[in-house]
């Protein structure tokens, strides 16, 4: 993951062909990231969390200096550049759903729930579908600070959706039943992390917040708690419930999309 955030900076530096202040150090400690998370695979089982939180601190502490420390200069870096990047996220997490599916469907993977696998299909399609919608397509004057928003609510959504994949291809990969809470638990917080990242980016680029915005703040909040809830609890939750987080997710970004489109229709009428 953080190699995968590491190489979209540095398409955008060789996409825009000139020195970029923050750049660099955006490249630099996402690969810190990446090689703590390689050493951490030698470490026990129970020490991981403690790994990625000290990777997350590295990663994002020298990003966030560096662009404030930078902010009063230009910033070259288009978040249409990251946007590509995170479009070709998506048509690999596409990718990888449909080998598990054939996976599932040949019976090579024994015990495996299938729902789930295209669940997997649907989710990062109602993902992509909102995301490149045309309420995020709506083009601003460069502004520092506006780009540099842009940049952290790309991170928390390319967080969200990694490990929302990963932790639905856990599940599927398991036998129906019951999921351990910690699994359960992650899921919520990548659905609230999705929710935190999609209200940051149109905020950030419609500079305005209406009630739909309000609601889906409040939605994001309401799954950030219940996932680290269900982390420290540590009870075994149903599928039933990561079932039913997953269709409510995708019912709201459909909805979404469908209230957009409805009142862009609306606004070219009355043109």
């Amino acid at each position: 993951m953080f190699l995968t955030i590491g190489g979209m900076y540095t398409l955008a530096r060789i996409q825009i062909g000139i020195p970029v202040q923050g750049l660099k150090v955006s490249i630099i400690s996402t690969a810190l990231g990446a090689f703590i998370c390689f050493a951490g695979v030698l470490l026990s089982k129970e020490a991981l969390l403690y790994v990625f939180a000290l990777a997350l601190l590295v990663t994002m502490a020298p990003i966030l200096f560096s662009f404030l420390r930078n902010v009063s200069q230009d910033f070259p870096l288009h978040p249409d550049h990251l946007r590509e990047r995170l479009g070709l996220l998506f048509l690999i997490a596409i990718g990888e759903s449909l080998i598990h599916i054939v996976g599932v469907l040949t019976n090579t993977t024994a015990g495996s729930d299938y729902r789930f696998f295209f669940l997997i299909v649907i989710f990062d399609l109602a993902l992509a579908t909102a995301y490149f919608e045309g309420v995020f397509s709506k083009r601003k004057p460069a502004h520092p600070r506006l780009l540099i928003g842009i940049v952290f609510a790309h991170f928390i959504l390319i967080l969200g959706v990694t490990a929302a994949a990963d932790e639905m291809a856990i599940f599927a990969s398991t036998d129906p039943g019951t999921t351990e809470a910690a699994n359960a638990g992650v899921f919520a917080v990548a659905i609230g992390l999705l929710l935190i990242g999609l209200t940051l980016l149109e905020v950030l680029i419609n500079n305005r917040l209406v009630n739909l915005t309000w609601a889906q703040a409040a939605l994001a909040a309401v799954a950030m708690i219940d996932g680290l809830y269900q982390i420290r609890n540590g009870n075994t939750q149903s599928r039933i419930g990561i079932l039913l987080i997953s269709i409510a997710f995708i019912t709201w970004l459909v909805m979404r999309v469908a209230i957009s489109r409805r009142a862009l229709e609306v606004a070219g009428r009355i043109n």
